[in-house]
């Protein structure tokens, strides 16, 4: 979600980041939400790159699970 007008009529207009970053000379950027949907639902979430933020909350849970 983005500052669309969806966004404003379903109160997510504020639920966003935007990361601009570089890779030596190449700049990118990535939009970091909140999912609304799926098992990833309430928590943040980069747009496309959904598989590896889900491998990311994976560790960490079986990190936390061996403490």
């Amino acid at each position: 979600m983005a500052n669309t007008r969806l966004a404003h009529r379903l109160g997510k207009a504020g639920d966003w980041v935007l990361l601009y970053y570089s890779e030596g000379e190449k700049l990118g950027q990535a939009m970091v939400v909140t999912e609304s949907e799926s098992d990833l639902a309430g928590r943040r979430v980069v747009r496309g790159r959904e598989r590896e933020t889900k491998a990311h909350y994976e560790r960490e849970r079986v990190l936390a699970q061996a403490r």
